[in-house]
């Protein structure tokens, strides 16, 4: 389970207890502020703990909602646009504003590992807004997933979240366009 260095203080009262357990491996130091029982932790446990209201988006979101076989070489994440700049090179960043940030946010869980993502809906509309973006093998790719998993998708939910989005309408043809 990790902790963070606070959080470490209120269960074990003090610094020194803390650097005790280290020393006797019964806690581990993860990285600066985070620490945990367990010797190794996967990245989106730490991510999740040191920026809970983060949301694994784009190729991340992709791969762990199984659209995609591709491995991310870096874990994606979206945060609010007036959030500070996450200077680790296992993370990119993608700066959402406010108001779309939470839409369409979902909890998936993974090999025991609690994902705070977004759901297909979601990603259909990310998809098509970032679609010059993206490799074109792994646009088509995604678009071949979600056109198999079209049963799962509900169109009145796209409707409910572009509401929120400028050019609804464009965001809204290509999606009827692409994948239904």
């Amino acid at each position: 389970m990790v902790k963070t260095y606070s959080e470490c203080i209120r269960e074990y009262g003090s610094a020194r207890k803390i650097a005790y357990l280290i020393k006797e491996e019964k806690l581990f130091r993860l990285e600066r502020g985070l620490y945990s029982t367990e010797k190794y932790e996967h990245l989106i446990v730490m991510v999740n703990k040191r920026y809970p209201q983060a949301v694994v988006s784009m190729h991340s979101a992709f791969y762990y909602n199984n659209l995609t076989d591709v491995v991310p070489n870096c874990l994606h994440i979206a945060t609010a646009r007036n959030s500070t700049k996450i200077n680790d090179k296992r993370i990119c960043q993608h700066f959402i504003p406010e108001n779309t940030l939470n839409i369409g946010v979902t909890n998936l869980i993974r090999n025991g590992i609690v994902i705070r993502t977004y759901d297909l809906e979601r990603l259909c509309i990310d998809l098509m807004k970032n679609r010059t973006k993206l490799p074109y093998d792994l646009y088509k790719e995604v678009v071949l997933s979600l056109r198999n998993r079209v049963h799962e998708i509900y169109p009145a939910k796209i409707d409910d979240y572009l509401d929120a989005f400028p050019y609804r309408q464009k965001l809204h043809d290509l999606i009827e366009k692409e994948i239904f």
